[in-house]
């Protein structure tokens, strides 16, 4: 490489600044390319190729919805930077950077880049596409148009790619032109452009680019062929493909690194203002993780009501719900009896296991009988919905149908008559407590909750129902469970940790992260934690009596009802009902003809 060379070619890869990867990288051949070469380029493309950028930029700019993200795009093979530069003017907050095995191209870009204004948005870099001098899960996004017959090999091409995309992050490769780009533009250009380009047969290009995505282990991607169905003027072939974005399942991490992840997360805003902006961050990744961006319809609930109890100063009826058409939600209903309303509205998702364990229903029960509505209700293969056959851990996307169906119940309870929606609460352990937590960030409708034995920096969940979507990490955010409860705030919270599962640190970790978050909204009188440092993983008495006193606090029940004479509260008058008592359907009540067939996907 010549001395001017070497040059650029250190100038362009300093704009890249911390995306050079940390291994030694083999420069491309600089000397193979000259001046003359950059400027016959330029030539081709104003003179054949540049009504194709505007049409490919406005494609590219509303396929992976860039106008009003931030971020990181690189375009491979991109020259003088047409593509870029249009760009740029479609995606302000993108940082775009060119590459080209060519450094002479480079000049010609910052000098049409300067007159645009743009310069601030635009790095170059000497790059070959099967070596990018770029780290790991560097970029949102990367586009190349007609660079790819260049490379030589697909697959290294392409692997680099795949290599240098964040979690969930995009591409677009290809040749010819955009579905947007017209006809009669289309058929100018390939006028103007003439011969000496590669040819290829397009049904060619597309075995191999599906050959290069198995080999890859690609499995979100899509070959285009646009406007296949008019002969006169060849689109060419595009593949525009996803890189599967990162889940963090069961302990990701150790305790130490949470502690440090949280010490990270915290410096990144300083005050309020900082905080709901992480916050609205946070609550949107959680949402497209669970693709709950756009929900379902919400469809009439059409309740149906079976059997109905009345005991000590409670009832009980069971309970089935349509989250969905065809999708039966099932559960029990705890109403107060012989008190007058209006009353709170408190939503019990039950942990694994199944919402027949004695804790739940006494739970239940008890705050009826304070002055709560109280729907306990089926998780996704439990209860009702294993009888009809469903499989928990088979069901597709899981996570995002339990997390509809928990809406939808909010739905529900807020539906009933003398519910006070300014009074709704959600509290449920290890499972039930990480559809708490999850709810109540996304969904303000909640007022009070209670996660118990669930909310830990270093582990996510096990099941996937509660991290087999990512929900926690993607190419805009990243966050954990703490920080996902802390999403309450405001509201009232009180965590609920034990010594003897992931929740044991809570008090020195988990719980500060949470409570200086508070102390932003100076609330920091609505968030407690309970840690019972000799206990395990369960609802068991003592946490129970712990809820009892923060829900009656904060949704305004009547505790002093089932208190007895000593000031402690009274469990006894709970009827503990048997499991075949609590299902909806059985043998005089059949599973309901409409209903889909188990282990269908959410709509």
């Amino acid at each position: 490489m010549n001395c001017r060379n070497f040059f650029i070619a250190g100038m362009v890869l300093m704009l890249a600044g911390t995306a050079m990867a940390a291994q030694p990288m083999t420069a491309p051949d600089g000397d193979r390319f000259t001046q003359e070469d950059a400027d016959h380029l330029n030539r081709a493309i104003q003179n054949a190729l540049a009504p194709v950028y505007p049409y490919l930029a406005e494609h590219i700019a509303d396929r992976f919805q860039l106008r009003k993200r931030s971020g990181v795009g690189i375009d491979i093979g991109g020259g003088s930077g047409d593509l870029v530069l249009e760009l740029c003017r479609r995606t302000p907050d993108v940082y775009w950077i060119n590459t080209d095995v060519n450094t002479f191209a480079a000049e010609e870009l910052y000098r049409r880049a300067l007159k645009q204004g743009c310069a601030h948005q635009i790095g170059s870099a000497f790059a070959d596409a099967k070596l990018l001098p770029f780290r790991d899960e560097y970029a949102d996004v990367i586009v190349s148009r007609g660079s790819l017959q260049f490379w030589g090999n697909l697959r290294k091409g392409f692997s680099e790619i795949h290599r240098v995309l964040k979690p969930g992050g995009q591409a677009m490769i290809g040749r010819g032109f955009p579905e947007n780009m017209p006809l009669d533009v289309a058929k100018e250009v390939r006028k103007n452009q003439g011969g000496g380009m590669p040819k290829y047969k397009p049904e060619e290009l597309v075995k191999q680019l599906k050959q290069v995505m198995k080999q890859l282990k690609i499995k979100e991607y899509e070959i285009i062929r646009p406007k296949l169905d008019q002969q006169e003027v060849s689109y060419g072939v595009w593949v525009v493909f996803s890189k599967t974005p990162r889940l963090r399942v069961g302990y990701a991490q150790t305790p130490e690194q949470a502690r440090a992840e949280l010490a990270e997360f915290k410096q990144s805003y300083s005050n309020l203002a900082g905080w709901e902006k992480r916050k609205a961050t946070i609550r949107q990744g959680i949402l497209e993780g669970a693709r709950l961006t756009n929900m379902p319809a919400r469809t009439p609930l059409k309740p149906q009501y079976f059997d109905k109890r009345v005991y000590d100063g409670y009832a009980v009826e069971e309970v089935a719900i349509q989250s969905s058409p065809g999708f039966y939600v099932t559960g029990t209903l705890y109403r107060p009896d012989g008190i007058p309303g209006p009353y709170a509205g408190i939503l019990c998702p039950h942990g694994h296991g199944g919402r027949f364990k004695v804790d739940r229903p006494k739970r239940c029960a008890m705050l009826a009988r304070m002055g709560a509505v109280v729907f306990l209700y089926d998780m996704v293969g439990y209860g009702d919905w294993k009888e009809a056959g469903w499989n928990h851990k088979e069901t597709p996307e899981v996570l995002r149908l339990q997390t509809w169906n928990s809406i939808r119940a909010l739905d529900f309870i807020q539906s009933l008559p003398n519910v006070d929606s300014e009074r709704i609460g959600m509290t449920g352990c290890s499972g039930g407590g990480t559809q708490t937590f999850l709810l109540t960030a996304i969904d303000d409708r909640v007022k009070v909750a209670v996660p118990v034995c669930q909310v830990s920096a270093h582990f996510f969940g096990g099941c996937v129902c509660e991290s087999g979507m990512p929900i926690h990490w993607s190419k805009h955010h990243k966050t954990n469970n703490a920080e996902i409860a802390a999403l309450a705030a405001p509201r009232p919270l009180m965590l609920i940790s034990d010594g003897e599962d992931w929740t044991q640190h809570t008090p020195e970790t988990e719980f500060p992260y949470v409570r200086q978050v508070y102390r932003l909204y100076g609330k920091t009188d609505r968030v407690e934690n309970v840690h019972l440092p000799e206990e395990g993983h369960d609802y068991g008495e003592s946490k129970r009596m712990a809820a009892y006193r923060f829900l009656a606090k904060h949704l305004k029940l009547d505790i002093a009802r089932v208190q007895g004479s000593d000031g402690k509260v009274d469990e006894s008058p709970v009827v503990v009902e048997p499991y075949e008592k609590m299902l909806v359907f059985g043998p005089g009540n059949p599973y309901p003809a409409d209903a889909v067939k188990p282990n269908t996907p959410l709509p």
